[in-house]
């Protein structure tokens, strides 16, 4: 008989829980038996790329650095200072000029100068910002950070804490690297959710590879036996040449009036440049000035990766300097540079700027000038197209330069690299006066400057002021000088300060104009008319004489002897008088009396008791010089100084007069 054992439901359901329970715990032992895998480090190599605000700010920086100056020339030496785009000055500051990059949210470093010019002095490109620090700050020159940063800073990332386009008390920034390598930028495995994206301009990015494979997620990484970390590197794909024409076309304009930024590299293209005219645009696109109508061809020779070479060419006109046609019209300005006006800039040809002083080595001092002519003059001549020459003090130590070959070949080359530097037109030497035995040392220094200034630009000037009369000419050994010189401006004004003479005679006149007083007479030859063959008996022809104007009034005095009944001689007294005063205080004095000499073609002003008088130029005068001018053939004239009559009244009438 057969015997059966029936199990129910429940019976079931336990054998197959227990089964269940059984298989996980042995897939628990099993998985604990195997060994785990280590994280390892992940390093990125950006391959010429850049890492954006979020990324980079997970790494060190190299310096930190906090800003407590905003426009401040007058801060702290040893503060860096942000300065806003439009100063033009800063020669003396180690700079950087920052721009905005919206593909990585930070600043990047467009330029660097370690304190060689000023900012219009320089190649610059596009940029927000300037921070600045003075050459006396000595950490600048003891920190290799901030060498590099101020001499080769270009592509230097730099993260603010602080929105600085809106005032601030004090910002921050950070300095990072700006050519990051594979070893400042790594993960853990572990750690990557996703793999960062770099940037760099005018490339897209197609990726990170392990050699060529694509590695698209941190899974994907696969390394070899025995290493610890790997590397991952971007591949970038270069823009086409379509694109860069295109960007060529939009920098390079039809008419140019300023330095271009012409590009050397650009995506996977390389650019090398010629022009048809380096004095007027350089090869690296510097804007110097054109002294005539020009067209300048602009050469691209453009090099793609694969050695391919296509060339493209731009036909640009420029601006040129005005005319020297005669008569010219020309200046000195000394004084008041911040009251220079349209009307300055409208009707001179010529500006002579003063002073610039040479030491007894030739080495140049006056930053305070030079501010100045960058801040008021230069940026206005090149809107009206005036030639700006840099005159050289008369206190200079001329005659220890004039021995020395070597001090004058170093006097030189500095007048060279200062009108490199600012972009002036020439150089005027005002040497007042050698002395006798000086004049051969006169005209070989004159040939050393003229030989170096036309060598680096033979459309610069090189020009000298010369007393007129018969008393100064010989001193310059102007038979042999002569040739060295583009134009004398013959200083035709404080020809003499005594004996009630005028300063500034048009002709000479015989006896005294005003016996009621013994005043208005004219020295033998300290005249303009008698000063034109005084010159041309050196061979200097009438075209190369620029002549001055007295844009104030030399005072002259004497007294009364009431023993005796006499006066005393006419003697100078200090100040000199400026014309708006001569026209506001004298003009319409009752103690004063208005006299002109037509015979001598001036006026003057004497006192009512005699015990005054003042000689200077006037309207009237001016017309009857620039007549003569013209006549003649003369140069032209020129005055000593703006800062003497800013209210324009006689430069108006020069104006008129020369037909400007």
């Amino acid at each position: 008989m057969k015997t059966y054992t029936l199990m129910n439901k429940d019976d079931d359901l336990m054998k197959k829980i227990l089964l269940m329970l059984l298989t996980t715990l042995i897939s628990i032992y099993l998985v604990a038996c195997i060994p785990k895998a280590q994280a390892f480090d992940v390093l990125f190599d950006v391959n010429g790329g850049f890492w954006h605000k979020d990324e980079l700010a997970t790494t060190r920086p190299d310096a930190t650095v906090t800003i407590r100056d905003f426009d401040n020339y007058l801060g702290d030496n040893t503060n860096f200072t942000l300065f806003s785009p439009t100063d033009i000055g800063l020669r003396w500051h180690y700079k950087i000029f920052i721009q905005y990059n919206a593909d990585l949210e930070t600043y990047v470093v467009v330029y660097s100068d370690p304190y060689t010019a000023s900012v219009d002095r320089l190649d610059l490109p596009d940029y927000d910002y300037i921070i600045g620090v003075h050459y006396h700050n000595s950490v600048i020159e003891s920190d290799p950070v901030f060498i590099n940063l101020f001499t080769d800073g270009v592509g230097t990332p730099l993260i603010f804490n602080k929105d600085i386009t809106v005032p601030q008390e004090s910002v921050e920034f950070k300095v990072y690297p700006k050519n990051p390598d594979a070893s400042s930028f790594k993960l853990l495995s572990d750690e990557i959710n996703e793999l960062p994206t770099p940037v760099r301009p005018d490339f897209d990015f197609k990726g990170w590879y392990v050699e060529d494979k694509l590695i698209t997620k941190a899974k994907d990484i696969k390394l070899k036996s025995g290493d610890t970390m790997t590397t991952l590197t971007a591949h970038w794909e270069s823009y086409s040449l379509e694109s860069l024409e295109a960007l060529l076309d939009n920098l390079i304009p039809d008419h140019v009036t300023d330095s271009l930024a012409l590009p050397v590299t650009y995506s996977g293209y390389t650019l090398t440049w010629e022009t048809s005219h380096p004095l007027v645009i350089s090869t690296t696109g510097k804007f110097h000035a054109a002294y005539e109508p020009t067209t300048v061809t602009l050469t691209a020779h453009i090099t793609s990766l694969d050695n391919t070479t296509v060339i493209r060419t731009f036909n640009v006109t420029v601006p040129n300097k005005k005319p020297l046609t005669l008569p010219i019209a020309s200046s000195y300005i000394w004084r008041n540079y911040a009251l220079v006006d349209e009307r300055f800039f409208q009707t001179l040809d010529i500006i002579n700027t003063a002073f610039i002083t040479a030491d007894a080595n030739g080495n140049f001092s006056g930053t305070a000038q030079l501010s100045d002519i960058e801040t008021y003059i230069l940026p206005k001549s090149k809107i009206y197209n005036n030639w700006v020459v840099f005159s050289v003090a008369p206190e200079s130590r001329w005659s220890e330069i004039a021995m020395s070959a070597t001090k004058i070949e170093n006097f030189a080359n500095n007048i060279v690299d200062i009108i490199n530097t600012y972009g002036f037109d020439g150089v005027d030497i005002d040497w007042e006066t050698p002395r006798s035995g000086e004049e051969v040392r006169y005209s070989n220094m004159m040939k050393v400057i003229y030989e170096k200034v036309k060598a680096n630009n033979p459309n610069h000037l090189v020009t000298t002021a010369i007393t007129g009369g018969r008393w100064q000419p010989p001193m310059y050994n102007l038979t042999v000088s002569n040739q060295y010189l583009d134009f004398i401006n013959v200083m035709t004004y404080s020809m003499s300060s005594s004996g009630g003479s005028y300063q500034n005679a048009l002709h000479p006149r015989s006896g005294v104009h005003n016996t009621e007083f013994n005043a208005g007479r004219t020295p033998a030859t300290a005249t303009l008319s008698e000063s034109v063959p005084i010159f041309n008996g050196y061979g200097v022809p009438n075209s190369k004489l620029i002549f001055g104007l007295a844009f104030y009034g030399v005072r002259q005095q004497r007294t009364y002897n009431t023993s005796t009944n006499t006066w005393s001689n006419w003697a100078a007294t200090s100040p000199s008088v400026f014309f708006p005063e001569i026209q506001s205080s004298y003009l319409n004095n009752p103690d004063y009396l208005y006299f002109f000499d037509n015979e001598a073609g001036v006026p003057y002003l004497v006192k009512k008791d005699g015990t005054i008088f003042i000689s200077y130029d006037n309207e009237r005068s001016i017309r009857l010089k620039s007549e003569y001018v013209i006549e003649h053939g003369l140069g032209g004239l020129m005055f000593w100084e703006y800062g003497a009559d800013t209210s324009g009244t006689l430069l108006q009438q020069m104006r008129t007069s020369l037909n400007k």
